[in-house]
């Protein structure tokens, strides 16, 4: 791939990649169901132990959020929190999260493996259509 076609890859998957935050991150108000209260009133009632809690509470969804890292984080600490949501199970927060702090850094591996991956692409496409039999060759 020629550097020009890197620079124009570059800049689609960046802006491809803000639109996809925008739309993960920036999505509708969310609306959960009220925690149930305690008799007479003395406050939200925890979820049952093994069950999730309630959104805002400490386990809520699939094993808990990991501790956010510091606001001044380095690339590699941001990698891993990104890391730690994944495992989680938690793909749309690891992406809006990492997107937003390191998206210079994300398109651009994302640039090098569609360099990697394009030309093999391309063969597989070509030997897939030597297949097919001709059928869609022009005649003569």
């Amino acid at each position: 791939m020629n550097p020009m076609g890197l620079l124009r890859t570059y800049a689609l998957i960046f802006l491809v990649g803000w639109g996809l935050w925008l739309w993960l991150d920036k999505g509708g108000p969310e609306y959960g169901p009220q925690p149930p209260m305690a008799p007479y009133g003395a406050g939200p009632v925890p979820g049952y132990p093994g069950q999730p809690g309630y959104p805002g509470q400490p386990g809520y969804g699939p094993g808990g959020p990991p501790p956010a890292p510091g606001v001044e984080g380095s690339t590699v600490q941001d990698f891993q929190y990104a890391v730690d949501l994944l495992k989680a199970g938690r793909y749309q927060q690891a992406f809006a999260w990492l997107w937003r702090r390191q998206s210079w850094v994300l398109a651009g591996v994302l640039t090098v493996l569609a360099a990697l991956v394009s030309p093999g692409a391309g063969r597989l496409v070509t030997r897939l259509r030597g297949r097919s039999g001709g059928a869609d060759r022009p005649v003569g």
